[in-house]
């Protein structure tokens, strides 16, 4: 447990120390996995991201999507969803702001492996995004995560973890093809089978040299809609 306080503390003091930056934001999500069938669940998953640590808008994301287990445990999956942004971004360095929408189409692959207390994630994306009054952008995005479990072996009910993200993004099609790079890193605390929680720091680099950094707070959510559905049937049999 003294590890898991050390590693806590160090996070909080980062944070603190990135607060101080004036391109620090803010950065709220909740993500649930509801299983529908044996290989099947459906995703629902909505964020808010901000300029500042409150208040000032920089994007709202929702986003639907399912995932198809190609084997009996996931460890690899395939899936495709639907995303709504809706976008305030600053104009260069004005006050001024340009408000506007985005869809978004994505298809993925997912694979997952581990190693002792060591989870790793990796997630191959492709996305068709969609813009009023433009061509349609193609961008892949490349995920890697790796999760360390701190005060058990395994990453099991009431287990304090580390988690460290790494995502590079390519725009296709297009003259520059480096669009952004996301790294970062945050501690989880995995409550029970049906909820996770982390919170950290996100440091996003972009293609035209800019960068700025996010406070993080994730709510991860899992159900099993299955159960649900035969207790109501077996209710409904009484």
């Amino acid at each position: 447990m003294k590890k898991v306080f050390l590693l806590f503390s160090l996070i909080i003091v980062s944070l603190n120390i990135q607060a101080q930056d004036a391109f620090i934001g803010n950065w709220l999500s909740y993500l649930g996995t509801y299983k529908v069938a044996e290989k099947w669940n459906v995703q629902f998953n909505s964020q808010a991201r901000f300029h500042n640590l409150m208040g000032d808008v920089d994007q709202v994301l929702l986003r639907v999507g399912t995932n198809y287990n190609l084997d009996k445990i996931g460890n690899y999956s395939i899936g495709a969803g639907v995303d709504y942004f809706y976008n305030s971004k600053y104009i260069g360095n004005t006050d001024q702001k340009n408000n506007f929408n985005e869809f978004r189409i994505y298809e993925q692959l997912i694979t997952k492996h581990n190693f002792k207390r060591f989870y790793f994630q990796h997630r191959y994306r492709l996305e068709n995004r969609f813009f009023e009054d433009q061509d349609v952008k193609f961008r892949f995005r490349y995920f890697m995560q790796v999760k360390m479990a701190l005060n058990k072996k395994r990453i099991t009910d009431k287990t304090f973890y580390l988690a460290i993200i790494n995502e590079a993004f390519w725009n296709l099609r297009s003259f520059n093809h480096f669009d952004r790079h996301w790294l970062q890193y945050t501690l989880g605390y995995k409550l029970n089978k049906n909820w996770s929680f982390e919170v950290g720091n996100q440091t996003q680099f972009t293609g035209q040299g800019n960068y700025n950094s996010r406070l993080q707070f994730w709510a991860f959510h899992n159900m099993d809609w299955r159960k649900k559905r035969l207790l109501q049937r077996a209710a409904g049999q009484l």
